[in-house]
């Protein structure tokens, strides 16, 4: 099947238009889109699941730990927490009322 090569090559490959590599998770999503895809225009098939794409799932699960052990895919889960003056901010402005509850260093 010419998909199975294609993601192969695709995944093997895959780049941002300026060369640099992109994070592990877009890569996921990029083959998640491509699953959709071919699932909302009835394919039959899933490249996820689908023992005809095991190799390039392979290859694209080599590439996501690559770039996790190249430092890519780290990123923060949540938001820094508000400091005291960020807080007193956003109250001399109105947008932070007194019962509301912060979660401050």
């Amino acid at each position: 099947m010419d998909l199975v090569i294609y993601l192969h090559n695709l995944f093997s490959a895959i780049r941002k238009r300026d060369g640099t590599e992109y994070e592990p998770g877009t890569l996921t999503s990029v083959q998640y889109s491509i699953d959709r895809y071919l699932k909302e225009n009835r394919a039959g098939y899933s490249i996820k699941s689908d023992s005809q794409f095991s190799h390039s799932n392979q290859v694209l699960a080599s590439k996501r730990k690559n770039l996790k052990s190249q430092g890519k895919g780290n990123l923060k889960s949540r938001a820094d927490p508000l400091t005291k003056e960020e807080i007193q901010i956003l109250r001399n402005k109105g947008l932070l009322g007194k019962g509301m509850k912060t979660m401050s260093c």
